[in-house]
């Protein structure tokens, strides 16, 4: 087997720094794609593990009649939220046999080079949400206790605050007054259009943002503050829906972008493969399982970010018989709730031959 010449040897040197440069700038540019539904925070220059988001409470004006009352103070209540970084990695060889077959080294590697930026895009969107993949299944689910490290908080798990992030925080998933959770079983009085699966969403999205403008965070004025994650099968359901009432209700649209903004319910469609599954009770407190853990919440409340020092590199590789060279992607990402007041969780039950598949 022929070895590579000197000028493929220098080619590939040439290309090292070249490309660490361009997947450096491309790899950040990824991050962009959060500031739709996210608040993307400043932590590129930050080294350390952690990432405080300083958090305070509101506070009140009062009335006062002239200018000889008494001054009454307001406390402050302050709070710290840590974004704790997720680090992750991915490796792809070179193999020259492929590299000789191609002709064009520029478009070898540049290929490999879009694919470890589709895997770290990938990744981020598991870090957002707080899920991993199961090893087993190969579906996406929530941290257990035995994936200690792995991952650390997000939009659907575990989040850290408190002095050093020491104290956790979950989601109240019980069917409780306050609880982040709107019942599978919800649907609205009168005349409610809860009569499927699509009509039951929109019935819940209703109440989702009629909590959203009871609570003081919320500005309307900020036109798709709210988003809504949701699987592949219930924006299927939406477009059936819109299908089979004959009206255009946007719905076509889901699944064009990461995010889609949806004029009729003036929410941001987020549609994913990586929501995990939850069991769940209705309002009469009968268990239901195989529920889609599909979540809203208020975009300027989920903190997101990129830690310093992304590498990409070219290694060489010398104990493999038809590979030179390696590209290797290492970085590290983290998300957090800045408070649990503005994720609500909707489980929605899927039919159960869609719950299997993990397809993106």
């Amino acid at each position: 087997m022929p070895a590579f010449t000197k000028a493929q040897l220098d080619a590939i040197d040439m290309k090292r720094a070249e490309f660490a440069t361009q997947f450096d700038e491309e790899f950040q540019q990824k991050k962009e794609r959060f500031r739709q539904f996210a608040d993307i925070m400043n932590i590129g220059e930050n080294t350390g593990s952690r990432y405080e988001i300083p958090r305070a409470g509101s506070t009140e004006s009062r009335y006062y009649e002239d200018g000889w009352e008494d001054i009454i103070d307001d406390k402050l209540k302050f709070d710290k939220r840590s974004i704790f970084h997720n680090q992750f990695y991915n490796s792809i060889w070179i193999n020259r046999d492929e590299v000789a077959d191609m002709k064009n080294l520029d478009y070898t590697f540049a290929l490999a080079k879009k694919a470890q930026l589709k895997a770290a895009a990938r990744k981020m969107d598991e870090i957002f949400l707080g899920v991993i993949k199961d090893a087993e299944t190969g579906l996406y689910r929530l941290v257990s206790e035995s994936d200690a490290n792995v991952m650390r908080g997000g939009l659907l798990n575990t989040n850290w605050k408190g002095e050093n992030g020491t104290t956790a925080t979950n989601l109240n998933l019980a069917y409780a007054q306050n609880s982040n959770l709107i019942p599978v079983d919800y649907a609205t009085d009168g005349l409610g259009i809860s009569q499927n699966l699509a009509g039951t969403l929109i019935d819940k999205i209703e109440l989702v943002r009629a909590i959203f403008e009871a609570n003081d965070v919320f500005d309307a004025s900020e036109v798709g503050t709210i988003c809504l994650a949701i699987s592949p099968f219930v924006a299927q359901q939406l477009r059936l829906y819109e299908s089979k009432v004959n009206h255009d209700y946007g719905f076509s649209k889901l699944g064009e972008g990461l995010c889609v903004y949806n004029e009729y319910t003036r929410v941001q469609f987020i549609v994913t493969n990586m929501l995990p599954l939850m069991d769940t009770v209705d309002k009469n407190g009968a268990a239901v399982t195989g529920c889609r853990m599909c979540a809203a919440f208020l975009k300027n409340r989920i903190g997101f970010g990129l830690w310093k020092d992304t590498t990409f590199e070219l290694l060489d590789v010398n104990n493999k018989v038809a590979v030179r060279h390696r590209q290797v992607c290492t970085a590290k990402a983290g998300c957090a709730r800045k408070d649990e007041d503005t994720t609500l969780i909707l489980p929605l039950l899927e039919p159960s031959i869609y719950q299997g598949s993990s397809a993106a």
